[in-house]
């Protein structure tokens, strides 16, 4: 049998953490391993590592056991320190793997690999996925480095081999602003179906109860929320679930002590692991996703996610999300992003359990395509066309499946 391609995963991240971007990380990672790839991957910790870590990692975010890549853990107990130790251990596997692909999230990382094929004259191949634009985040802000990001982000598309878009809005923008002629995918995020699966509708609508997960920065939009549940009638109750940043969570409860009448409609449920998260969702007729930044390029994980529970999903109008959603049919957006169109919205779906059956039914019939691990295998089809065809036209290229191999190898370095 012909040995697995390496996969060198070259994303910077520190564990453990509750943020997107690294659980999406983490499940990619042993998505590709699991679709055939022999997967290398560099995270810090802090303190330097012990077996014992990472078969909680593997619990917390319920990762297959089967399928774990191969991990060199890294200190992170200083951000500099563990920056130069990431570098270098890139550096090692260009050097001494010619035939690996290396995949990359993030601008910073993928300069570097490019300065990598500059400096040694190797061309291993470089897949970029792209989930925003710092160029157009930071030009909409008014930053002024925004002009910087567009070179970054034109360096990258015109040297690296294939780039993955985790939507067709990111796309049709960057495609737009650059005109990039390298292959391309569009793979939008996943869900872990050992975390979220079915819940059965619920039936009890003496209260509605609207579920939130996830981080608490302004701009994902839960002050927003607030302001529309005191639109909506008494019965309507919301369950928050996240407690990142924790002055951010303070300052809620705050508000919600000193504006409702009835404290009890808002529940905190705080930072819990995300292998719990879908059991502090049990009781939720829907959740929502109110985010107020039409500047940012999100990677709605959580369409993906409620999709897998079969929830119903209300959302603002945010660009990106409404593009996602458009595939989606377990989701209304909002017509603005007003708190009046969010609470009329949330409204409308908690006054209509014939809907949110419904939505809940096609949810099910779908969310099977929609797992991290089909969605590695996407990716490994696409990788594999870049690796093994000669550059003639994306259209005229068929994609082969990758074979299984079994990863089970640990390193670990201090």
């Amino acid at each position: 049998m012909t040995p697995p391609q390496t996969l060198i995963f070259a994303k910077k991240f520190r564990l453990p953490s509750p943020a997107a971007h690294i659980i999406q990380t983490l499940n990619m990672a042993w998505g590709f391993q699991h679709a055939g790839l022999r997967v290398k991957l560099f995270p810090g910790v802090n303190p330097p590592i012990a077996t014992s870590l990472l078969s909680s990692i593997e619990k917390e975010y319920q990762l297959d056991t089967r399928y774990r890549p191969e991990i060199t853990f890294l200190s992170g107990r200083n951000k500099g320190l563990y920056g130069l130790l990431f570098r270098a251990a890139l550096l090692k596997e260009w050097m001494t793997n010619p035939d690996a692909l290396f995949f990359s999230r993030d601008v910073s990382e993928t300069l570097f690999l490019l300065t990598l094929r500059k400096l040694f004259q190797r061309r291993q191949k470089i897949v970029y996925e792209m989930h925003d634009s710092l160029f157009l985040e930071h030009r909409a802000q008014g930053k002024k480095d925004a002009r910087t990001c567009k070179k970054q982000e034109q360096k990258i598309l015109s040297n690296i081999d294939g780039i993955v878009y985790t939507g067709t809005y990111l796309k049709k923008k960057v495609e737009v602003l650059y005109a990039p002629s390298i292959p391309s995918l569009v793979a939008v995020p996943g869900f872990n179906k050992r975390i979220f699966h079915p819940l059965a509708p619920e039936k009890n609508t003496a209260i509605i109860r609207i579920g939130y997960f996830g981080s608490l920065h302004p701009a994902k939009g839960v002050s927003l929320l607030l302001d529309a549940l005191k639109i909506l009638p008494d019965n309507y109750h919301l369950r928050i679930i996240g407690g990142n940043p924790v002055h951010e969570r303070m300052a809620l409860e705050r508000r919600v002590h000193k504006e409702f009448a009835h404290a009890n409609r808002v529940e905190f449920a705080g930072q819990v692991p995300p292998c719990n998260v879908q059991q502090h969702l049990k009781g939720c007729h829907m959740i929502t996703i109110p985010f107020i930044s039409d500047v940012e390029f999100l990677s709605p994980i959580k369409l993906y996610e409620a999709l897998g529970m079969g929830l119903p999903v209300v959302a603002t109008p945010v660009p990106a999300v409404q593009s996602a959603a458009a595939e989606l049919p377990n989701v209304m957006i909002s017509s603005s992003s007003q708190s009046e169109d969010l609470a009329a919205t949330l409204h409308c779906l908690g006054e209509d359990p014939q809907k949110r059956n419904s939505m809940h039914t096609k949810a099910l019939a779908l969310n099977s395509m929609y797992d991290w691990e089909k969605r590695a295998r996407r990716i490994c089809a696409f990788s594999y066309d870049l690796l093994h065809t000669s550059k003639m036209p994306m259209q005229s290229r068929t994609t082969t499946p990758l074979s299984t191999s079994l990863g089970t190898s640990l390193h670990s370095s201090r």
